[in-house]
């Protein structure tokens, strides 16, 4: 959110920073993307990054810049019988792998007192998603917006749309290449006072911001006034980020994710120099 603000208000551009913003469908996506080369700084979930952090060790997470505890969904085929979160026992359900969707879809299975045992998962691609629930190859997907409206566009009355207000605090985080913070530490400072930027237009202007992020996703404000309400747009790094990468880390040992199975030392992995130029109050690590 605090990333298309910015951009829409030309605040790197303000901030003497030449950044040129690519679009991708998933967090996931746009970590390969830092790790080809093709990109320097990604925004996405907790998940994907300590995934990649069982992996690899050239890329530090600068900081957060958004939570929401009540944006994913489980979206469901009201026709396959499907009208609570009990009804999807022994049913196939969609998601996309190692991503913030399949930890929630984790968590939502054991809310409603399942496993993934329970049900049959299929992991296909984001924009995959929406299509195979209304084509009827599967019966539910467990996934975030502009997909979610997708869906319910698709089928219409068909559908039913599973939340689970507080049940995951999903963290967006910002993650930079190694490399580009050592050799361009001014940049990565420039994109702080463009983002901290942002987050002022939140606070004074919050229609206009919230406007600015539903156009980005391509979703109406109407669409977009639950997920803003439960988010929160905001620079730094606190120590439950720290608790939260050790959370998923369990869960992915747990489940087989990694082949890896000692837990990274995530301190190693966050790195507050940045942001602590801008905005020292914002950093809560104890290190």
């Amino acid at each position: 959110g605090l990333l298309f603000i910015s951009h829409a208000k030309g605040y790197p551009a303000a901030e003497r920073l030449d950044a040129a913003e690519t679009d991708y469908v998933s967090g996931k996506r746009a970590m390969e993307a830092l790790f080809q080369g093709t990109v320097d700084v990604v925004n996405t979930a907790d998940v994907p990054a300590v995934l990649e952090s069982f992996e690899r060790d050239d890329f530090r997470i600068v900081a957060a810049i958004g939570t929401c505890d009540n944006e994913q969904r489980v979206v469901a085929r009201r026709d396959r019988g499907i009208a609570r979160p009990a009804d999807l026992r022994g049913k196939t359900i969609a998601t996309q792998k190692g991503s913030a969707v399949h930890f929630f879809l984790h968590l939502f299975l054991l809310k409603n007192g399942m496993s993934e045992k329970d049900v049959e998962i299929q992991f296909l691609k984001a924009e995959d998603l929406a299509p195979a629930l209304a084509e009827g190859r599967v019966d539910a997907f467990s996934m975030r917006e502009p997909y979610i409206s997708l869906a319910r566009q698709a089928l219409g009355d068909s559908a039913v749309v599973f939340a689970a207000p507080g049940l995951y605090r999903r963290a967006e985080l910002l993650i930079v290449r190694r490399s580009v913070l050592e050799e361009r530490p001014e940049a990565v400072a420039a994109l702080f006072r463009a983002l901290t930027r942002a987050e002022e237009v939140v606070r004074r202007d919050p229609k206009a911001a919230q406007e600015m992020i539903a156009a980005r996703l391509g979703v109406t404000s109407a669409e977009f006034h639950e997920i803003w309400n439960c988010s929160v747009y905001r620079v730094g790094l606190e120590q439950s980020l720290l608790l939260q990468l050790e959370d998923v880390a369990r869960w992915a040992i747990a489940n087989g994710l990694t082949e890896t199975r000692e837990m990274p030392n995530y301190l190693r992995f966050l790195d507050a120099r940045a942001v602590e130029k801008v905005a020292p109050e914002s950093v809560t690590l104890i290190r």
